[in-house]
């Protein structure tokens, strides 16, 4: 083992003597000025891949879409069930006292 590691550390010490900063310059003008070939099978290919992500893309926003419009539909509802809940117990409250003040204002008839 020790044999490994005096052979690993003058090879990890190479290259960053190496780098400076016109190898850095060079080594990026190299990697933006390549170029690739590509067959047109690759690129029917790519064609292929891009539209399915695409399609993916747009069905995902559209499902995301009609979920949104479901949650607001819902509470939309829910709102009114519970409104409509509230107007029928104030109708029959309000019944209740008519009721009762009717009720009383046939028992003071009676009584006179």
């Amino acid at each position: 083992m020790s044999e490994k590691k005096k052979k690993n550390t003058p090879q990890e010490e190479q290259p960053q003597a190496d780098t400076t900063p016109e190898t850095e310059q060079a080594a990026e003008k190299a990697a933006e000025e390549e170029t690739f070939t590509v067959t047109r099978e690759q690129m029917e290919q790519m064609e292929q891949l891009a539209k399915m992500v695409s399609d993916a893309s747009d069905k995902y926003l559209r499902l995301a879409a009609e979920y949104d419009n479901y949650r607001k539909r819902t509470t939309k509802e829910k709102e009114n069930v519970y409104a409509d809940a509230k107007d029928i117990n104030e109708r029959r409250a309000a019944e209740e006292d008519a009721e009762v003040i009717e009720d009383a204002s046939e028992e003071k008839a009676d009584e006179e």
